[in-house]
C-alpha cells in the first residue's frame, strides 16, 4: 500500500521519467524525507539508480527498502539482478530465491537464479531453473543455451543437442553455440 504523500512524490516525477531526466528525478526522491521512511519510494530510486549504473548506491536502497518492509518481493528480486550484475553469487542467488518464494514467476529472476547456480557448478538445480524460465519466457534463447550446457554438463548430450539446434537456428552468426555443439558432438565421439 502506497499512502497518499509517497502517491503524490512518485507522480511528480513522472515527467521528468517521461522526458529522460533520471538524475533530476532520482534527487527529488532523494531530497524527500519519506525516501528514509517508504520502502515504495527508496525501491524506486532504486530502480533509478540501477538504470543509471549506479549499482553500488542502488544496492543501498534495495536494501533499505527491504528494512522498512521486509517481504518486499521486488525489492528482493532487484538486489539480486544488482548482485547478479557484480558476480557476487553468494549475495545474489539468496535475494533471489526470496523473491520466488515470495510469488514471484518471472523468467528473468528463474534465469538469473539458473544462471547464478550454473555458475556455483550445481548444473541439475540450474536445469530445473532455466526449464522454469523457459516457462515463462518460451522464446529466450538465452535460457534454452543454459539449459542444454547444463545438459552438457550432466551428460545429457542428446537432449543438448537437439535444443542446441533450436539456439542456432535462432541466432546462427553466434558462434559461441556452434562451439558448444562441437564439443558436445566431440564428447559423444
Amino acid at each position: 500500500m502506497v499512502t497518499t504523500a509517497e502517491r503524490g512524490l512518485l507522480v511528480s516525477i513522472q515527467p521528468l521519467m517521461a522526458e529522460g531526466k533520471r538524475k533530476e528525478a532520482l534527487a527529488k526522491l532523494k531530497a524527500s524525507p519519506l525516501v528514509k521512511s517508504s520502502a515504495a519510494i527508496a525501491f524506486n530510486a532504486g530502480n533509478i539508480q540501477f538504470e543509471l549504473g549506479e549499482i553500488k548506491e542502488a544496492a543501498e536502497h534495495y536494501q533499505a527498502a527491504l528494512e522498512i518492509f521486509p517481504s518486499f518481493r521486488r525489492a528482493h528480486r532487484n538486489l539480486g539482478f544488482v548482485y547478479a550484475r557484480k558476480n557476487n553469487w553468494e549475495k545474489a542467488l539468496p535475494s533471489l530465491e526470496s523473491a520466488i518464494r515470495l510469488g514471484d514467476q518471472d523468467g528473468s529472476t528463474y534465469g538469473q537464479l539458473a544462471y547464478g547456480r550454473m555458475h556455483k557448478e550445481q548444473y541439475a538445480s540450474a536445469l530445473q531453473a532455466y526449464r522454469l524460465a523457459q516457462v515463462t519466457q518460451p522464446e529466450s534463447v538465452d535460457w534454452k543455451a543454459g539449459t542444454a550446457q547444463c545438459l552438457q554438463y550432466l551428460r545429457r548430450n542428446e537432449e543438448a543437442l537437439a535444443l542446441l539446434d533450436e539456439v542456432i537456428t535462432a541466432r546462427p552468426n553466434e558462434v559461441s553455440y556452434y562451439l558448444l555443439q562441437s564439443s558436445i558432438q566431440l564428447s559423444m565421439n
